[in-house]
């Protein structure tokens, strides 16, 4: 049987989800549950795909929200950052837009 604090918090979790319903696919989502902290994937279409969905969750984890460069690993649309040349094409590398090393600064107030 569940907790009244982990039924509100999968309510919480349902919310989150429903506020995109009817925008594009969520590719993943950082969260915390139950003090354990994950990154769900849900959605890419290659490796490059991958890296930049964890990579914008990393993001979300070390507490960056989203910014409005399409050319930024935090953009919030996953088609932009697809698309995006931020991600080799091997996949294996990511490069920060000023606005994502600016975030950063300044979460890590530096």
């Amino acid at each position: 049987m569940q907790s009244d604090a982990q039924v509100m918090q999968e309510h919480t979790n349902v919310d989150a989800v429903n506020v995109d319903a009817g925008k594009e696919m969520v590719a993943g989502r950082y969260i915390r549950r139950n003090g354990i902290r994950e990154i769900e994937i849900y959605e890419y279409s290659s490796f490059s795909s991958l890296v930049a969905v964890l990579a914008h969750e990393l993001g979300h984890a070390l507490g960056l929200g989203h910014n409005n460069n399409p050319q930024s690993v935090m953009s919030p649309s996953s088609e932009q950052r697809d698309e995006d040349s931020s991600v080799s094409t091997s996949g294996t590398s990511i490069s920060l837009s000023t606005d994502d090393i600016s975030a950063l600064r300044t979460q890590c107030r530096l």
